[in-house]
């Protein structure tokens, strides 16, 4: 018994594709979609082209990878089981120019990717020999995870619905014209709270400084929400009472 074992193989074939994990030289992980096959050994195999051996190298460095299958697009699985499967990898250097070693990746690959095909046909062949230059990775697992589907997580994971709130009808609407529920004082509550915290920040931010800049105008036409609008002094000056003209001199008469 090996320690895949403990992972439903019928879910592991179906699976097209999981995304591999290594680890670069400064030890952050990489993450590629690659399709994988088991094999009856208990290890894993999966290849990497060499012109884009990125993989490989990383393998080499440092042989600690994760397999994580979690999408099953293309599987013909629904909400199937995710899992997660770490261990050591092995590449060695030997380049692989036939499908000799890897025959059933060959044919499952071609098998889901049938459009493959025509790159082993004239005159596609000659330009895609780079291709089909591969590096095996064979993949020994140390531990295997299983759990729900993702949809299941987020299903377990989403908050309760919202209760609904009580429901009247408006006056003078027909029946059946519901509202949601609202109160005066549940207004007046809000609107309070909200007009003490915008005065306890406008007194913060007028508040001098102790360094010698001046102080920060403060705006004074803020008023309360749904407030009357205060009385404004008036600017203007009563008229001032101008001085009589003084008595015009009268003649005496002769």
């Amino acid at each position: 018994m090996t320690v895949l074992d403990s992972a439903p193989h019928d879910v592991l074939d179906a699976y097209r594709t999981c995304e591999f994990v290594t680890l670069g030289r400064n030890g952050a992980p990489l993450v590629w979609p690659t399709a994988v096959v088991r094999r009856e050994d208990g290890t894993l195999l999966l290849t990497t082209s060499l012109a884009f051996a990125q993989k490989a190298l990383n393998v080499r460095h440092d042989g600690r990878v994760a397999l994580l299958f979690s999408d099953p697009t293309g599987s013909g699985m629904d909400r199937a089981p995710q899992v997660f499967v770490s261990g050591r990898a092995h590449c060695p250097d030997t380049i692989m120019t036939s499908p000799e070693g890897a025959e059933e990746y060959w044919r499952r690959l071609f098998e889901r990717q049938p459009h493959s095909r025509s790159y082993l046909k004239h005159p596609m062949r000659p330009m895609m020999s780079w291709y089909y230059l591969r590096l095996l990775i064979t993949v020994k697992p140390e531990r295997v995870s299983v759990r729900p589907s993702l949809q299941e997580l987020l299903q377990e994971q989403a908050p309760a619905p919202a209760p609904a709130t009580t429901a009247q009808t408006l006056p003078g609407a027909g029946a059946g014209t519901p509202r949601a529920a609202w109160s005066s004082s549940t207004w007046s509550t809000s609107a309070s709270s909200t007009w003490t915290a915008t005065q306890t920040t406008l007194a913060t931010f007028c508040r001098p400084s102790r360094s010698s800049s001046p102080a920060r105008p403060c705006p004074a036409t803020w008023r309360s929400p749904r407030s009357p609008t205060p009385p404004q002094a008036s600017t203007t000056q009563p008229p001032s009472a101008s001085p009589a003209p003084p008595p015009s001199p009268t003649r005496s008469p002769n």
